[in-house]
């Protein structure tokens, strides 16, 4: 349902745009006030515009509207001060409804004196239980499960790769529905060892979590029962929806890996590189995703009257087919708009707190199948499709609109035996400096000690594809191209400089201050705190566009854990020979002030070490400091323009071999 005041923004003429579009414009609420009361009425848009001033505006202005739309889509924007909300627009079809003049007549009595009215539509209204943890929610998602087990082609084909019959080292029994405790055991027993098929867990631990974890002094206590009153929120729910959805087994990270006490380090190291087949055996992911830290839960009350579909139709036919020349008897026929909340695109999930975790980047990437519990529904996720309850259906065939933001390939799902092309490897490389990418905008409570193993089953994956040296997060077969990354927060540094009557310009991209405690040699991306991105864009072509200059040597690796060598390192250096040169002048910031590029070393003690020619056009290179004992670490990334007409070999340089670590 809608508020007579946003019926009308729909309503009345609209003005033929250059563009070839249509558009319309006017005030919104007068007030705050005047907002609410719709909202609480029941009015969609002006729940959607409350929502989100709540969490992000300043609510002290009046609203405007801008409507533009033509014959293939609606855009619908609310400016509320300096925030700006956009409104989806679907539309469905178009239809005669033989209700319309009446509604439309009682709204426009309305909107000078009650704008914030709701009129009531003959629109359906679905039933909608008010908890996502409701009884009818999950049995829609095992009808879900259940669909894509039997019939999605494509989840078929990747369950013939999982080990049906691989278990954890050990599982919560999630005990009968009206059970008031679950029970640890340790797979290898009979009972065990029957199961068919377990969940495991995703959640986020939160700041300072206090929640019951395993230890080895309570790990007989926990195989004799744990009371639910014990457990955090999210663990009761999430073994609530194992009981609905007819598992008897879920795996919890910190219920079934000891972490504290003897021997709790070796049991982390071990679970540490069993990680890619816990999650990728699993027969279904659970993620909850709303929830920032373990007591918020799953299941949520919700809004039953925010979720109802809310439709406005649109009589638009006059003002196109006049643009077209076309007959305005077509003005008898109206368009139908759904009016989507943020919620009902499936990309909503990614900005809630569990999507901003490191370590599950790689659990939705490895699960078969992912069940999310979000804001206000569940969202569901498989090689096949997406969907959620408010949405369209989860279909048994393929949709591609719906797939997933993107899955691992098949070349990393089904390594082959034989050694890929050079375009299968660059293919690989790309995906896997995307991985990187998007890993590097998520963060980590312990990165010191996370950074690589949080990513090292997805990396154990690649690596058994790639066939290649697996180098703090980087792969010997695409190196030097893969040193060439940069923090995407960095602000950018220049110099401008005449030269024989042509301007040439250098660019450094400072990596910043790294942490103080060791993760990661200086040249890889995971030494580095927030994102990262890889420059230019690697992998597919890009190496054809690159005249090397530069040179990898020789490498060395040293691992905290010699089982895990996609985890923790205690050095790694690499040796690289090529062309050197110095910052000719001082580097500048935007304002025109000398910019100092690592506040340990003055600029003209820095080494410009160059790696390719671009296009022949542009020099790349990376920025390295004096580190002692005659190595260097890495401090920036470089890029400097060649003269006219004059190709890089013409330009004489020192050539060095210098260690960076």
């Amino acid at each position: 349902m809608l508020c007579v005041l946003c019926i009308s923004m729909f309503q009345g003429p609209s003005t033929l745009g250059e563009d070839g579009s249509w558009w319309r414009k006017g005030d919104h609420h007068a007030s705050f006030e005047n907002l609410t009361r719709a909202a609480d009425a029941g009015c969609k848009i002006c729940k959607i515009l409350r929502r989100s001033l709540n969490e992000h505006g300043d609510v002290n202005f009046r609203g405007r509207f801008s409507l533009s739309f033509d014959e293939y889509w609606y855009s619908l924007y609310l400016q509320w001060g300096k925030h700006r909300t956009k409104v989806e627009l679907e539309r469905q079809t178009k239809l005669p409804l033989h209700w319309r003049a009446q509604y439309l007549k009682e709204a426009g009595e309305d909107l000078a004196e009650i704008p914030w009215h709701v009129p009531n539509d003959e629109y359906s209204h679905k039933d909608i239980s008010a908890n996502t943890g409701d009884e009818n929610v999950l049995k829609l998602a095992l009808k879900w499960l259940r669909l894509c087990q039997s019939e999605h082609s494509i989840c078929q084909q990747r369950a013939d790769l999982h080990d049906s019959k691989y278990l954890p080292k050990r599982l919560l029994d999630v005990g009968d529905t009206e059970s008031p405790i679950c029970r640890l055991h340790v797979a290898g027993n009979k009972q065990c060892t029957e199961a068919s098929g377990y969940v495991a867990l995703s959640h986020c631990w939160g700041v300072n979590p206090s929640f019951l974890t395993l230890t080895s002094d309570n790990l007989a206590e926990f195989q004799r029962g744990i009371p639910f009153h014990w457990l955090p929120k999210t663990f009761a729910d999430a073994i609530h929806a194992c009981r609905r959805l007819g598992f008897k087994w879920i795996w919890i990270d910190s219920l079934c890996i000891i972490q504290s006490g003897p021997g709790s380090k070796e049991d982390w190291q071990f679970h540490a590189v069993m990680m890619d087949r816990i999650y990728a055996d699993c027969e279904l992911n659970l993620a909850v995703a709303r929830a920032a830290n373990a007591a918020q839960g799953a299941f949520v009350d919700r809004d039953p009257d925010f979720l109802q579909d809310a439709f406005i139709d649109v009589r638009e036919a006059n003002e196109i087919s006049a643009a077209k020349n076309e007959n305005s008897d077509q003005a008898t026929t109206t368009c139908l708009l759904r009016i989507r909340s943020p919620e009902d695109s499936h990309s909503y999930i990614w900005t809630l707190p569990l999507q901003q975790r490191g370590w599950v980047f790689q659990e939705r990437l490895l699960s078969p199948r992912t069940l999310y519990f979000g804001r206000d529904r569940i969202y569901w996720e498989c090689n096949q499709g997406t969907c959620n309850e408010f949405c369209l259906p989860l279909a048994r065939e393929i949709n591609p609109k719906s797939r997933r933001a993107y899955s691992l390939p098949e070349s990393v799902l089904t390594p082959s035996p034989t050694h890929s092309t050079e375009k299968d490897m660059a293919f690989l490389h790309e995906k896997w400096y995307k991985i990187v990418e998007d890993y590097s905008k998520t963060h980590l409570t312990h990165p010191s000690k996370d950074k690589l193993v949080a990513l090292a089953a997805l990396a154990k994956r690649y690596h058994l594809a790639i066939r290649r040296e697996y180098l703090a997060g980087l792969f010997s077969s695409d190196l030097p191209l893969g040193l060439m990354w940069a923090g995407k927060e960095a602000q950018i540094h220049h110099a401008v400089s005449d030269s024989g009557g042509w301007e040439r310009r250098e660019y450094i991209s400072p990596d910043g201050q790294r942490d103080s405690v060791y993760r990661a040699p200086s040249w890889s991306w995971a030494s580095m705190n927030g994102a990262v991105f890889f420059y230019p864009a690697a992998g597919i072509g890009a190496a054809m566009m690159v005249n090397f200059v530069a040179a990898i040597y020789s490498f060395r690796v040293e691992l905290v854990d010699p089982q895990n060598p996609y985890g923790e390192l205690s050095m790694a250096e690499l040796t690289i020979e090529g062309p050197i040169a110095h910052i000719e002048s001082c580097p500048r910031d935007a304002d025109g002030v000398d910019v100092q590029v690592d506040p340990c070393v003055e600029n003209d003690q820095l080494l410009i070490l160059h790696i390719g020619v671009w296009n022949n056009k542009l020099v790349r290179a990376m920025v390295l400091a004096p580190n002692g004992n005659n190595t260097y670490r890495r401090v920036g990334l470089y890029e400097g323009s060649l003269p006219p007409e004059v190709s890089y070999p013409a330009l004489k340089f020192e050539r060095a071999t210098v260690t960076i670590v």
